[in-house]
């Protein structure tokens, strides 16, 4: 895990507003999701995600910047979207054409994270904070 938040993160900079429904988002949301990924609160990243390419824009850019904290919850168990739809949409992000590195991190932690769920008596160790 230490590997893949080496890769993903920290992404501390903006990308600036991101493009999405002005009723599902309002402007002041979209700049927040397009700045630093921690200060994304909570309750907006999990909206972000579930309305990543639908009502806000499928822009991989985002999605390769959000992706180290995606782990860090999934794996902790505190992301409150199902990881299906998590999986769908690394798909969607087309996440096999990103660099070798990235695709590599993702792999080797979700290779951890389900061996780890197949064995409950091992806990993958959580992500230290920024």
């Amino acid at each position: 895990m230490a590997e893949a938040d080496r890769t993903f993160g920290p992404r501390t900079g903006s990308i600036g507003p991101v493009d999405g429904c002005t009723h599902c988002f309002d402007a002041e949301y979209l700049r927040i999701i397009g700045g630093p990924v921690d200060d994304i609160p909570d309750w907006l990243f999990s909206r972000a995600l579930s309305k990543w390419g639908t009502t806000m824009d499928a822009d991989v850019r985002l999605w390769r910047r959000l992706t180290s904290r995606i782990l860090r919850e999934m794996t902790a168990g505190t992301l409150p979207i199902d990881e299906a739809l998590m999986a769908r949409k690394f798909n969607e992000a087309a996440w096999r054409d990103w660099p070798p590195r990235e695709t590599a991190a993702l792999e080797d932690i979700c290779h951890a994270w389900w061996q780890a769920a197949l064995d409950r008596r091992q806990r993958l160790p959580q992500l230290p904070g920024p």
